[in-house]
């Protein structure tokens, strides 16, 4: 990977020229700074210091908690491949991923109950009894592990997944020696759900149609016969996985936008609020020009009538502010770009 430099257009701060002391000064030039970085760099501006970060991400590795403090705003573990658009790995997204994953720990447990339930309804049709009742305690341990291991997003690795998906195809290869070659329904049934799911979830449509796939070729594979009702299911697990991946995908995506948004938003005000605290002193600063100016003769007199255009040009902005400043509820708007001019003051040749 070739380093890029990258040389961004000069900023100008001589309006603040004998105001090196005011602390609001100072955030207000830091915060133009920092967002002629991030626009360089392509970054995510993060409104968060960063010892604060780099704490919660600590703890946040720690515990595997999505809702801990601050959270919103550290950087997430890795937990996607690194084939994966970084966007995906917003803590907005992960929060998601983890909301989904809560939702298929509930519906694992219910694949489950009913996969014991049929098998022991069923158990006539097995020739091998014991080999049946291996593969059942098999579901109930791996769905244990399973609800262990996608808890917490660090253990949402590829090893896990390809578990997951490699002990329903092997569960599904079972039947065939354990009930014969005549079976109808095999011995895990809709609990392979579980890991078709999971694929979906963390590797979105993608890995949702690759294990729709395998195990579509694997029931396939041991059937003798495709009868309409297995068509029947097995076409909803083609259908069905990616479109579910692709829900969750759009999901992560509009989690993210909208917390970007909200931190541009609260950027702004933050923003707006240090340029109506700087625009007040200068207003004041007008406003004694213009009532003092006349007593420094003719030169003085003209110096107030020019002081007194600004402070009636500078309120008009004020005001314009103030009519824009709504607009940030609305999540992303043209007011961030336009607050930024006012939070920056004046530009190079103003008169202010």
């Amino acid at each position: 990977m070739r380093p890029t430099v990258r040389f961004g257009e000069p900023l100008d701060f001589s309006r603040y020229e004998g105001m090196a002391g005011d602390r609001y000064i100072l955030r207000s030039v830091t915060d133009e700074i920092m967002y002629a970085i991030m626009r360089l760099s392509e970054q995510e501006y993060v409104d968060v210091y960063a010892s604060r970060a780099k704490a919660d991400a600590k703890k946040a590795a720690r515990t595997g908690d999505d809702e801990a403090p601050g959270k919103a705003t550290a950087r997430p573990p890795d937990v996607a491949l690194r084939i994966l658009p970084p966007g995906w790995r917003d803590a907005a997204a992960v929060a998601v991923e983890n909301r989904m994953f809560r939702a298929l720990a509930l519906l694992r447990v219910v694949l489950l109950v009913n996969a014991v339930a049929l098998n022991v309804v069923r158990r006539d049709n097995a020739q091998v009894a014991w080999a049946l009742w291996t593969c059942v305690a098999a579901m109930v341990v791996w769905t244990g592990v399973a609800l262990w291991g996608y808890a917490a997003p660090r253990r949402r690795r590829a090893l896990l997944l390809l578990l997951d998906l490699a002990v329903a195809v092997a569960l599904m290869l079972l039947t065939v020696p354990i009930k014969g070659d005549g079976f109808r329904a095999s011995i895990p049934g809709f609990w392979i759900m579980g890991a078709l799911l999971a694929w979906a979830v963390h590797w979105r449509w993608r890995g949702g149609a690759v294990a729709a796939l395998v195990l579509i070729a694997t029931d396939v594979s041991v059937r003798q016969e495709l009868t309409q009702t297995n068509y029947g299911h097995l076409f909803l697990i083609g259908v069905g996985a990616p479109v579910v991946g692709y829900l969750c995908e759009s999901l992560q995506r509009m989690a993210a936008e909208r917390d970007r948004a909200e931190r541009e938003a609260a950027a702004a005000a933050e923003r707006a609020r240090l340029a109506r605290a700087v625009h007040d002193g200068v207003l004041q600063v007008l406003a004694l020009t213009q009532r003092r100016g006349a007593e420094l003769g003719p030169a003085g007199a003209e110096l107030a009538r020019l002081a007194g255009e600004q402070e009636g040009a500078l309120r008009a902005l004020i005001r314009q502010q103030d009519t824009l400043a709504p607009a940030t509820a609305q999540g992303r708007s043209t007011w961030p770009a336009r607050s930024r001019s006012s939070a920056g003051g004046p530009g190079p040749g103003s008169r202010s």
